[in-house]
């Protein structure tokens, strides 16, 4: 019995890293045809990753109507530049790569706008707490603060590598710099998350 449930266990991520495979080169076919033209090949991509791409947003602006529009102007910009996506890249880092360059472009043309309202009613629909719900709300918003306070190259890296799920030989293409380096990096602003968040706290 000992030895079956090891055996099980290996066969189960076998599954799952064979179904993340068919989901990469799933995506990435889908990306190849919308390049040739076929652009009904976007609305798959968009259901997948519109609702990721809309956290990773609200996480930067905080503001619920601005967080749809860039999720809505980002994915525009993915059929606008489509003839620009390399054969054999990885869709998602690709589209996050553009998600990252129009928020920057929006913070250089609003450096004035700051919002520093945390609306968690827009989020979701307003009930009856519990204590532990609020506790959690509370930690949220603390960590909502931390990351505004850290320096962008830090956030970045968190983003990419925390909230996003890339892997670091991902982030390590992506920003051109070694699959070590990006490990220091997000070392780094991991502690320095950790630090600011207690401050806070």
């Amino acid at each position: 019995m000992s030895q079956k449930k090891p055996f099980c266990f290996l066969i189960v991520l076998l599954l799952k890293y064979k179904q993340k495979c068919v989901d990469k080169k799933k995506d990435e076919f889908l990306m190849l045809s919308v390049k040739q033209g076929d652009l009904d090949s976007m609305a798959p991509l968009f259901e997948k990753y519109h609702a990721s791409v809309y956290r990773y947003y609200y996480r930067c602006t905080q503001d619920v109507e601005l967080s749809k529009d860039m999720c809505q102007n980002l994915f525009a910009r993915v059929l606008k530049f489509r003839h620009a996506f390399p054969e054999g890249a990885n869709f998602r880092g690709w589209l996050f790569v553009i998600a990252r360059n129009l928020k920057y472009d929006h913070y250089r043309k609003n450096k004035h706008i700051i919002n520093n309202t945390i609306r968690t009613d827009e989020i979701k629909d307003e009930t009856v707490t519990t204590a532990e719900e609020t506790e959690s709300n509370e930690r949220t918003q603390i960590l909502y603060e931390a990351l505004k306070k850290l320096k962008p190259e830090y956030r970045d890296i968190i983003e990419m590598a925390k909230f996003e799920g890339l892997k670091y030989e991902e982030i390590s293409k992506l920003n051109g710099s070694s699959v070590g380096a990006v490990k220091l990096r997000v070392h780094r602003a991991m502690n320095k998350l950790r630090e600011i968040y207690f401050e806070i706290a």
